[in-house]
């Protein structure tokens, strides 16, 4: 997973798999923002 940050806040990242959420979490991630279109185009 390729993880820029943006700020000292708030970082981007393709969208992770499932089997990645809890690597997040343990690197003090709580919230995900998902801004990919409806119909996943």
């Amino acid at each position: 997973m390729d993880i820029k940050p943006l700020d000292d806040r708030l970082y981007v990242t393709a969208q992770p798999r499932l089997d990645e959420l809890e690597q997040l979490a343990e690197q003090g991630f709580r919230t995900i923002i998902s801004n990919r279109p409806r119909g996943g185009k």
